[in-house]
């Protein structure tokens, strides 16, 4: 399973796609360094593509994490 994440750094715009074996419901947030939640984008299908706009959070490194009951996958984002 692989979550794919570009581009990286980016100034607001990232396309995000989960390439997955299993057709589980997964979760998609932005989290902080501390691992706080800083943003909810809901459900992610593997093998569809979304487009996540990070303009309205503050320059930094975050970590985008994927959830599904079998799996957490995480990708750093440097957002400038």
């Amino acid at each position: 399973d692989v979550l794919t994440v570009g581009p990286v750094p980016t100034e607001g715009i990232v396309n995000v796609k989960l390439e997955s074996h299993t057709n589980s419901t997964n979760s998609l947030e932005l989290l902080d360094l501390s691992g706080k939640v800083i943003a909810n984008y809901g459900v992610i299908v593997p093998q569809q593509q979304l487009v996540v706009d990070l303009s309205s959070v503050a320059a930094g490194t975050y970590l985008l994490r994927a959830t599904n009951p079998s799996f957490t996958l995480y990708q750093k984002i440097v957002k400038f």
